[in-house]
């Protein structure tokens, strides 16, 4: 699968996830009091998804176990460095409220989803392209 575009589209899913974050703020005076670390929590996921895609990709390249490796490595690491952020700001910031995890979980849920969904995609298509060949 073309890196190119799948990191474009992971632009422009941040791009809309940005959006949508600008539009709850504005709305809804709950989410204003947290909204540094949603900003936080949206570019750390953008940039985790992006290093997990490219490892993940890499890692389709090689063999089978090469990415089933990679993927298990990932998320493995995502978790801890989710953890570690989360901790960070807890001890930093000390919110009143733990509301604040909101959106740092949709934010997980979703880019999750999209780099679950890029990478069976990816995956699909080596298989259509190595049993075409063979």
């Amino acid at each position: 699968m073309n890196l190119r575009a799948t990191f474009s589209k992971l632009i422009i899913y941040t791009l809309g996830m940005a959006l949508l974050v600008s539009i709850i703020n504005l709305v809804s005076p709950f989410f204003n009091y947290f909204s540094q670390f949603t900003w936080i929590a949206l570019a750390f996921f953008a940039v985790l998804t992006a290093l997990s895609l490219y490892i993940g990709l890499r890692g389709l390249q090689k063999q089978a176990y090469g990415f089933v490796t990679s993927v298990n490595g990932v998320v493995l690491i995502k978790l801890f460095l989710s953890i570690l952020l989360v901790l960070i700001y807890v001890m930093v910031a000390r919110p009143n409220s733990p509301s604040f995890i909101i959106p740092f979980f949709f934010f997980y849920i979703v880019y999750t989803i999209f780099e679950v969904r890029e990478l069976i995609l990816a995956q699909r298509l080596m298989t259509k392209a190595t049993s075409k060949r063979i």
